[in-house]
C-alpha cells in the first residue's frame, strides 16, 4: 500500500530545512511538488527531546508521514528515509526508528575548486548527507581569500604556478580550491547550503607543522635548522623531509607567527561560523627545536606552549579545539610525545597513526590519559578489530579523509566514494559487523549506479523506467583466457540508441600505483553518420581494470590504506568464477551518445603502448524508457 503527497507542514526553521531536502528530492524522482503550508500538511515535523540526537522516527500511513526529531540533522535523517520509500509517485506505508551509533560521524574535504563548486553540493546532498555523516571538515590551507594577508594567496599561486612550469617542486597541499582561492562569497554559500542538511562544518587550519602555505608568503617565521642542507638523508631507510625547499613549519618562539595565526583564526571562524570546533592540525610537525631561537629548547614545552596561545584563543571566540593525536602518541617518534600530559583534556583528539600499527589499539593511550578521541582517517578497508576499539570508553567515531582535490575524477581513482559509503555504515549503525563485507559490497554496488548518476549530475539512460536493451554484439571467451583470443572489434550500428553499455575486461594485468593517473588502455572510435569521429577512452583504473579482480575488493598492503579498494567507479562489475575457483569481472561501462547524431560504427583500437589486451566481450544499445 503506499500513499499519495502533496503538502507538509512547516513551522519553524528547524523543519523548513528538512522539507526543504524533502521536496526537492521528491520532485526529482517523481515531478510532484509538495507545497509547504503552516498546518495541515501531510507531512509534519514533529520535535521529540527524547528521541536521540541525529535519530528519527518516521510513520507513514493513510492518514500521512509524521517525522519526529530532536534536532534538524534528525529531522533531515527522517526526511532521506522517507525519500527511500518513493516508488511512482506515492510513498510506502511504513515505521521507522533509526538512530546513529557514532557521535561524531565526518568526512574531510578539500575546499574544492571554483569549477567543482557544484559538484561539492551533488556530493553532500546525494552521498553524505543521506548516508548520516553529521561533519565537514574542510581542510583550508591556502584555499580561502585571505583579506588580513592577501600575501597567502599570492604566494601559493606563484608556488604552483613555479610548480606548473617545472621550475619548482610540487607544492604542499597546493592543490586545495584547484591551486588557486575561493572568493568568501563562494565559500559562504557552499557553507550555506552544506547547513541546510543540518551538517556542521569544521574548518582545518594547518598549524606549527603543514603550514607551508605561511612560510612561503612569510618565510621570516619559518622554523629553519641551519644544519639541515649538511644532513645526508639514505632515501631507502626513509622519506625525504619536506624542509629542503618549502619550509613545513612556523618558529614557536617568534612571535609573528601568532600574529599572523590569531589573525587567519578570527577571519576563518567569522566565515565559517563553526558550530563548536576548529580543526588545528598540528600533524607531522617535522622541524620543531631546531632553529637558533628554539635550539636547545624542549620540544614537548614547545608544542604545548604553541597548543595552549591556540587553545585559548579558540576558547575567546567560544570554540573548542581538534587536533591530529601523532604528536602526543607514545608509540611514534616525535620528541614532543611528553606533552601527552599537558594538554587540556576537551580537546578533541583524532588519532590516525592507528595504521602504523594495526596490532594495538593505541587509541587507549589518548582515552586513558582523559582525552576523547574520534578514529582519524578511519578507512573501512583497513582498520582493524573496528567492532571492539570503537566501543572503548571515550572513543566517540571517527573521520574518513579524502587527501585528494574534491572533484569527481580524483576522488573516484582513490576508491574513496565507496569507501565513504562502507564507513558511513559502520559509524551509523551499532549492527555493523566486518564479516558481513561481502553482504555490504553487493548493497554498496547495488546502489553505486544512481549516486553516479546523481554526482555526475547526467542521466543515464539504463536507469530510466521500461528502458529497452539490445546487444549489438557479442565475443565469447573462456576464462583463464589462452593467447591468443579473437574477437569481433568493429561492427555497425543498425539502429538509433542514448547510450551503449560496453562489457569488457583486462585480458593481461597491468601494474600501476592506484593514485597514478588513469592510463588509456584503448579506445573505442565512435563514427557518426556525418562521417565525423569520436573517441571513447578505456582506462585502466578508471572504467575497466584486470579479469582476474574482485570489483572494490580492497587492498592488502597498509601503502594503500589512502586509496583503500580497487574501485573501477564508472562502471558496474558483472562478478562469476573460473570452474577453479578464482574471480572474473566484466566492467560494465555506459556511454551517453551524442543526439544530434547517429552513430553508425564503432572499433576497438587497443594501446600502442601498453600490453594489456582490452576484451569487448558484449556491446548493448540502450533506448531510454518512459
Amino acid at each position: 500500500d503506499a500513499v499519495f503527497f502533496d503538502s507538509c507542514q512547516c513551522e519553524d526553521e528547524t523543519s523548513e530545512k528538512a522539507a526543504n531536502v524533502l521536496c526537492e528530492k521528491y520532485f526529482e524522482l517523481t515531478g510532484i511538488r509538495i507545497n509547504k503550508v503552516n498546518s495541515d500538511g501531510k507531512i509534519a515535523f514533529i520535535g521529540d527531546a527524547n528521541i536521540k540526537e541525529d535519530g528519527y522516527k518516521l510513520i507513514v500511513d493513510d492518514l500521512g508521514a509524521k517525522i519526529y526529531a530532536s534536532n534538524v540533522r534528525g529531522f533531515v535523517m527522517g526526511a532521506e528515509s522517507f525519500i527511500k520509500l518513493v516508488k511512482d509517485g506515492k510513498v510506502a506505508k511504513a515505521e521507522i526508528s533509526d538512530e546513529p551509533f557514532c557521535e561524531f560521524r565526518g568526512v574531510h574535504l578539500y575546499i574544492p575548486a571554483y569549477e567543482d563548486l557544484d559538484f561539492t553540493r551533488r556530493l553532500v546532498k546525494y552521498m553524505i548527507s543521506p548516508m548520516g555523516y553529521n561533519n565537514i571538515i574542510f581542510n583550508i590551507a591556502g584555499g580561502m581569500e585571505y583579506e588580513s594577508h592577501p600575501e597567502i594567496n599570492e604566494a601559493v599561486c606563484h608556488a604552483n604556478k613555479m610548480n606548473a612550469e617545472g621550475k619548482w617542486p610540487t607544492f604542499p597541499f597546493g592543490s586545495v580550491a584547484g591551486g588557486s582561492y575561493l572568493k568568501k562569497d563562494d565559500i559562504r554559500e557552499l557553507l550555506e547550503y552544506i547547513r541546510g542538511f543540518g551538517i556542521s562544518i569544521i574548518p582545518e587550519i594547518q598549524s606549527l607543522g603543514h603550514v607551508q602555505y605561511l612560510t612561503q608568503a612569510f618565510p621570516e617565521i619559518a622554523e629553519i635548522d641551519p644544519e639541515a642542507e649538511k644532513k645526508k638523508i639514505d632515501t631507502r631507510a626513509e622519506d625525504a623531509k619536506p624542509n629542503e625547499f618549502y619550509y613545513h613549519s612556523y618558529c614557536p618562539s617568534n612571535p609573528k607567527s601568532y600574529e599572523i595565526m590569531y589573525d587567519i583564526i578570527d577571519e576563518v571562524v567569522e566565515l565559517f561560523r563553526p558550530e563548536e570546533y576548529v580543526h588545528m592540525g598540528h600533524d607531522e610537525v617535522y622541524q620543531l627545536a631546531v632553529c637558533p631561537k628554539c635550539k636547545g629548547k624542549d620540544a614537548a614545552i614547545l608544542y604545548r606552549d604553541d597548543v595552549m596561545k591556540l587553545y585559548n584563543h579558540l576558547k575567546s571566540k567560544g570554540m573548542k579545539m581538534i587536533l591530529w593525536a601523532d604528536m602526543i602518541q607514545p608509540v611514534t617518534h616525535y620528541a614532543s610525545r611528553p606533552a601527552i600530559d599537558m594538554l587540556p583534556k576537551d580537546i578533541l583528539m583524532l588519532d590516525f597513526v592507528w595504521y602504523f600499527w594495526l596490532g594495538e589499539d593505541i587509541e587507549l593511550n589518548l582515552t586513558n590519559k582523559g582525552y576523547t578521541v574520534g578514529i582519524g582517517n578511519l578507512y573501512s578497508s583497513h582498520f582493524p578489530r573496528y567492532e571492539s576499539r570503537i566501543r572503548h570508553d571515550g572513543v566517540i567515531g571517527g573521520e574518513i579523509s579524502t587527501w585528494t582535490p574534491t572533484c569527481e575524477e580524483k576522488i573516484q581513482k582513490e576508491g574513496k566514494f565507496y569507501d565513504i559509503l562502507l564507513t558511513a555504515q559502520m559509524l551509523w549503525s551499532k549492527d555493523y559487523a566486518s564479516e558481513y563485507t561481502l553482504t555490504y559490497d553487493k548493497i554498496i554496488s547495488a546502489m553505486m549506479p544512481y549516486i553516479r548518476q546523481n554526482l555526475k549530475g547526467v542521466k543515464y539512460p539504463s536507469l530510466t523506467g521500461n528502458a529497452v536493451f539490445e546487444t549489438i554484439v557479442e565475443n565469447n571467451i573462456e576464462f583463464p583466457p589462452v593467447f591468443p583470443v579473437s574477437q569481433k572489434t568493429s561492427f555497425d550500428v543498425n539502429a538509433d540508441y542514448d547510450s551503449i553499455i560496453f562489457s569488457h575486461t583486462e585480458l593481461k594485468r597491468h601494474t600501476k600505483m592506484p593514485w597514478v593517473a588513469c592510463e588509456q588502455s584503448a579506445e573505442y572510435i565512435l563514427t557518426y553518420d556525418d562521417g565525423t569521429h569520436e573517441s571513447v577512452p578505456v582506462t585502466n583504473g578508471g572504467n575497466i581494470a584486470y579479469w582476474n579482480r574482485r570489483q572494490n575488493a580492497p587492498y592488502k598492503h597498509p601503502l594503500y590504506r589512502h586509496n583503500g579498494y580497487s574501485s573501477v567507479y564508472y562502471t558496474d562489475g558483472s562478478l562469476s568464477k573460473t570452474a577453479d575457483g578464482r574471480d572474473i569481472t566484466v566492467y560494465n561501462y555506459e556511454h551517453i551518445l551524442r543526439k544530434d547524431k547517429k552513430t553508425v560504427k564503432i572499433e576497438l583500437v587497443q594501446s600502442k603502448t601498453l600490453d594489456t589486451n582490452v576484451f569487448l566481450c558484449k556491446a548493448t544499445g540502450v533506448k531510454e524508457g518512459k
